[in-house]
């Protein structure tokens, strides 16, 4: 994964192709991997490829927040450009949802935080199990 994270921070994502396909011959659900040449098919025009592509690296970066939103708002985009509205709705709304997740799990964090820094330990986290007074 690094050796083609570099390439792809590098902007070299057609370079790191031939270490995508070999990293989907490994773990045919590799989501990067599948995200990443989802991308460059969408990149040279092949949009039934990368419709394909993004759709897996959705699936199998379930509950990956460096993933899963870009490859779902990245799905959006080929899915209009294809003339669906409806798939690159449902696929936007996902990305929302996610938004508010992230959201209330930065508020919570924050919050909890707070707390903990204000000495309430374990108690900010699970009131009434850690044993504290808070």
């Amino acid at each position: 994964m690094d050796a083609f994270g570099a390439l792809i921070e590098e902007g070299k994502l057609h370079e790191a192709r031939p270490l995508l396909q070999a990293a989907l011959l490994l773990m045919p659900q590799n989501a990067p991997a599948l995200y990443y040449l989802g991308l460059l098919a969408s990149e040279e025009g092949d949009l039934e490829e990368a419709r394909s592509l993004l759709n897996r690296a959705a699936l199998a970066s379930a509950g990956n927040v460096s993933i899963q939103p870009h490859a779902l708002e990245a799905l959006a985009l080929v899915a209009v450009q294809q003339g669906d509205r409806a798939e690159a709705r449902r696929a936007l709304e996902k990305v929302i949802e996610w938004g508010r997740i992230t959201a209330l799990l930065s508020t919570l964090l924050r919050t909890c935080g707070d707390r903990w820094a204000a000495g309430s330990g374990s108690d900010a986290l699970l009131p009434g199990v850690g044993g504290g007074t808070g």
